[in-house]
């Protein structure tokens, strides 16, 4: 029985067809990359209920801090699972053991030391990312109380890219999806005054319950049902070799999910000098605008594994034909959300607040997104390509062009010559240097291995 499971898993990165495997790994990723924005946004909805614009800014100034968090769980769970994908491709299975172990260890390390310092520091930071007055005081409630339980999310996005590695897909989406659920069900329950009416706070304690719930479930997954990545948790190890490639590859996924994070903040201090209602706006427009991104990068990290196994398997042709599909379905993905953010823009921020003011600027920021959406699909395929390849310093490069090199300097710029305007325009100029650099750097590596 055992051997089946296992053997079926496997069939997933080694034989089943591509596109059909390819949808496979994608879904539970989409899932498990969306879910920190899906908490959030499920937050803004019904903090718009309570008609406090004050309170949907702070869940905009809170929205960085907890960006890192995932940005941790994801980096160590997105380079552990790609070492074990090539580990299980080339037949290395007595190696996995101890990856897995390290993972594990490293992972709790984390998740223990990293809300302690954000507490510590939450004054400091909230103020960093344009938080002032009221904003402040229901940012500092809000994101305690998720940080305080900041080891659940950690933890969990580390376990379900373990499952993953193993070709383990259904599992951690039924998981995650249940924390989605119970987020849904407990935010109006604990926030509103025919409830627990504990307000925005109310909004973090189902965040947190529900995240708690989906740890719960892949834990018992990890320990008991999993197979080539089963977790010993008498076994306390840090592997030297092990922490190594799972650090030297981590630096290239945190680039790319921390960096939003800093980026968001540079966008918040800049938007935070129009006001509250200009800040909420914005706020609201990136959320919206983090559904189509997470999908990608979840789409990406679905693809992750897969080119991983088979580029240690050396089996050429089926990795050519999953990155045709994989760019091809990537750019689809993007023209289509483009489509339907630039027809729908207004009514879509209506939904979380009725001012006229914060309405205006979420549709503006909503347009400027959608400009550059038909091009981040290549550039994310193209970094966690690098990455199942074991190309360090090149996926490091590439992590850190979109929101580091080009848009950061942007957003400080564009907005001093051109006001309110460089504020939208600042994400489309930056998406599409990137991609540029991305046909530069990745050119010879397409071609080679567009031709086998």
């Amino acid at each position: 029985m055992t051997m089946n499971k296992n053997t079926d898993r496997s069939l997933i990165l080694d034989s089943m067809p591509v596109k059909q495997a390819l949808i496979r790994l994608a879904v539970p990723s989409i899932l498990a990359s969306m879910v920190t924005t899906i908490y959030n946004i499920a937050d803004t909805f019904f903090i718009g209920q309570l008609h406090n614009t004050a309170m949907i800014a702070a869940t905009t100034v809170a929205m960085p801090i907890m960006m890192l968090t995932h940005a941790f769980g994801e980096s160590i769970g997105v380079s552990a699972g790609s070492y074990i994908s090539r580990q299980l491709g080339a037949g290395h299975r007595d190696q996995v053991s101890r990856i897995v172990q390290t993972t594990m260890t490293l992972v709790v390390l984390i998740s223990i030391v990293l809300p302690i310092l954000f507490i510590t520091f939450l004054g400091p930071l909230l103020g960093m990312f344009g938080a002032e007055g009221d904003v402040t005081m229901y940012a500092a409630q809000y994101v305690t109380i998720l940080l305080v339980f900041a080891f659940s999310q950690i933890i969990k996005l580390t376990i379900v890219h373990l499952l993953r590695a193993e070709g383990d897909v259904n599992f951690p989406m039924a998981a995650i999806f249940a924390g989605v659920v119970a987020n849904l069900i407990l935010d109006p329950i604990f926030m509103f005054d025919w409830g627990l009416n504990l307000g925005i706070a109310g909004a973090a304690w189902a965040t947190a319950a529900a995240q708690c719930l989906s740890l719960v479930m892949l834990l018992g997954r990890l320990l008991f049902k999993a197979e080539a990545v089963r977790w010993n948790p008498r076994v306390w190890m840090l592997d030297k070799a092990a922490v190594q490639e799972i650090l030297s590859l981590g630096v290239a996924v945190f680039a790319r999910q921390a960096l939003p994070s800093i980026t968001y903040s540079c966008l918040a201090m800049q938007a935070s000098v129009y006001g509250t209602d200009f800040l909420a706006g914005i706020g609201i427009a990136k959320k919206c605008l983090n559904l189509v991104m997470f999908a990608i990068i979840g789409f990406a990290q679905g693809f992750q594994p897969f080119a991983a196994y088979n580029y240690g398997a050396g089996n050429r042709p089926r990795l050519k034909q999953a990155l045709k599909s994989a760019l091809t379905w990537g750019t689809v993905y993007g023209c289509f959300a483009a489509v339907f953010y630039l027809t729908l823009a207004p009514q879509i921020v209506q939904i979380f607040s009725r001012e006229a003011a914060v309405i205006e600027m979420g549709r503006m920021m909503l347009y400027g997104y959608a400009v550059s959406m038909p091009v981040v699909g290549a550039y994310n395929i193209a970094a966690v390509l690098l990455q199942a390849l074991g190309e360090k310093r090149s996926a490091f490069f590439l992590s850190i062009a979109r929101q580091g090199l080009f848009y950061i300097p942007i957003i400080w710029i564009l907005p001093t010559l051109l006001g309110k305007l460089g504020i939208f325009m600042a994400q489309p100029c930056a998406d599409y240097l990137t991609i540029l650099t991305v046909v530069f750097l990745c050119r010879h590596l397409f071609v080679d291995l567009m031709k086998g």
